[in-house]
């Protein structure tokens, strides 16, 4: 990352005002509403069955992302209507509210796959970097400052189009499954852990667990306790299939000392053929690593899985992870069956 003592605030020439795209192509732009939800989660599914067709966002998720408090839906999001009234393009770039290292404005823009070609991906592009360099213009940290998104290695279309416009290619990530009708195996625990099915009594302490088993990860930042909260009330989270491994610490007062999280979309079932969890988080805290608490809970995470009847466990994984996370899931038995990419300015 960049080091500096200037501030953003004076390191990035940004546009005094944002103005929304012209129209272009019977495509006319405005900011989101509350009501966008459901056009926007159309799209997203049509967009997906091309972009990355391993995975799609839910109802709630769509809705979650564009009432977000850290949004300002005035200033931070577009959508294209066509002349039928539909929506055929959206972006939504917001200012990431945790910044201990890392000053990130992050983006994503979509087109429906059947309007792309026609000019509205540049414009959209546009108009999301210059919101995007208003917020990173807006800090007066002396932090590195990011202009990012992640785009699957399959959407090919706009990962030229994002090489054309100077991004940086940082970071690869693997998609990895595990079936878990093949057998798993039995990892014990270290004397004195114990598994105990994630809930809220153990909510605070499992975030403060993922916050530091994260701080030497590509981009991470703390998650605040909105964040993390937020998060649980979504009907995709599953803490009765999300586990922690529990440890007293030298006080004797038990801690979270590693955790695997679970969300199920079901949706994604029909389109993939087979029922799956998806493993948003597997961590081990700092003071706690090299007990093999990590695959000690993942076996016990794809157990419950099999009992629950699900087929396969999913998960995405930083391709140059610090803690050899990559090696660990495969001697676990998980596969890479897809990658994708992050890409960035940095300031």
């Amino acid at each position: 990352m960049t080091s500096t003592t200037q501030p953003l605030s004076e390191r990035i020439t940004a546009p005094a005002e944002v103005r929304f795209p012209q129209p272009l192509a019977g495509v006319t732009w405005r900011p989101m509403t509350v009501e966008d939800v459901k056009p926007v989660f159309e799209l997203r599914k049509l967009v997906g069955r091309v972009d990355h067709p391993s995975y799609s966002l839910t109802l709630e998720e769509i809705e979650h992302e564009i009432t977000a408090d850290e949004l300002d839906r005035a200033h931070d999001t577009v959508i294209g209507i066509d002349v039928n009234g539909r929506a055929v393009a959206y972006g939504i770039v917001v200012l990431q509210p945790s910044q201990a290292t890392l000053v990130r404005s992050a983006f994503e823009g979509h087109v429906h796959p059947d309007r792309r070609g026609e000019g509205l991906d540049e414009v959209l592009l546009d108009w999301l970097e210059d919101r995007g360099l208003q917020q990173l213009a807006s800090s007066d940290k002396t932090l590195p400052g990011w202009f990012m998104t992640a785009v699957p290695r399959q959407a090919e279309e706009m990962l030229e189009l994002l090489r054309g416009r100077g991004f940086d290619f940082r970071r690869n990530w693997f998609e990895l499954v595990r079936d878990v009708t093949e057998p798993i195996p039995d990892i014990p625990l270290p004397d004195g852990a114990r598994v105990e099915t994630y809930g809220p009594q153990w909510a605070e302490k499992t975030r403060i667990a993922r916050n530091d088993a994260f701080r030497d990860h590509f981009a991470s930042q703390p998650l605040t306790i909105q964040e993390w909260f937020s998060h649980d009330s979504l009907p995709i989270a599953r803490a009765d299939l999300s586990y922690v491994v529990i440890m007293p610490d030298e006080t004797g007062e038990e801690q979270v000392a590693a955790f695997a999280m679970t969300d199920i979309n079901e949706h994604d079932w029909d389109q993939l053929g087979f029922r799956f969890g998806y493993i948003p988080y597997v961590g081990v805290r700092r003071d706690w690593r090299g007990m093999k608490l990590a695959p000690a809970v993942l076996s016990h995470l794809l157990k419950a899985y099999r009992e629950a009847g699900l087929v396969k466990a999913v998960l995405d994984v930083d391709a140059d992870s610090p803690t050899g996370a990559v090696e660990l899931y495969e001697r676990i038995g998980f596969v890479m069956t897809s990658r994708s990419v992050s890409v960035l300015k940095e300031y």
